[in-house]
């Protein structure tokens, strides 16, 4: 029993000193997924996921299997920014001041509003693709999974909808900055 508990450590261990060799690499591959201030946090939580889970396919003949590793960072960088973690330091926080909280706070309202009224254009389909993903914390391959539909259909059908919000303020801030 200890003996296998052992040999598995040591395994781990050899996996997290291969991947280790490439950290920067991981941080590249972070940063080229969209705006990321902290790329070192999510390769710390790749580090730990791998830790916990299945190891043995994220190194092939004692090289990092990149393309596995690619989807891991990634699955990894959008829970961050679909939980939308708090990553602002307390500096930041301090410097807030009320108008720009009202502001904020406006123009989130503005976006749900835009959003409600659009829904009431779009096709049933994409109304109920748009607020199972909005709604709920299934990511676009849970949906794909639960549903039967392809990813890449629920994939351009969400792109769409967020083109149509993006547009449409877009158009009323236009209309705002007309009538002022």
């Amino acid at each position: 029993m200890c003996e296998g508990f052992f040999i598995y450590i040591c395994i781990v261990l050899e996996v997290l000193r291969i991947l280790a060799k490439h950290d920067k690499d991981f941080q590249r591959m972070v940063k080229s997924f969209g705006s990321c201030d902290y790329p070192e946090d999510i390769v710390q939580d790749f580090y730990i996921k791998v830790y916990k889970n299945n190891v043995t396919k994220v190194v092939e003949d004692g090289k990092p299997n990149m393309v596995y590793c690619w989807v891991i960072l990634r699955n990894l960088f959008y829970d961050v920014h679909r939980k939308k973690v708090n990553t602002t330091n307390i500096d930041e926080l301090l410097n807030i001041t009320d108008e720009d909280y009202i502001s904020e706070k406006l123009h989130k309202e503005k976006v749900f509003e835009t959003n409600d009224k659009l829904k009431k254009t779009w096709h049933y389909y994409d109304v109920l693709l748009w607020d199972l993903y909005i709604k709920t914390d299934y990511s676009m391959r849970d949906i794909a999974k639960g549903t039967k539909i392809s990813l890449r259909s629920i994939h351009l059908t969400l792109k769409a909808c967020k083109e149509r919000i993006k547009k449409e303020l877009w158009h009323e801030e236009k209309k705002d900055s007309v009538i002022q």
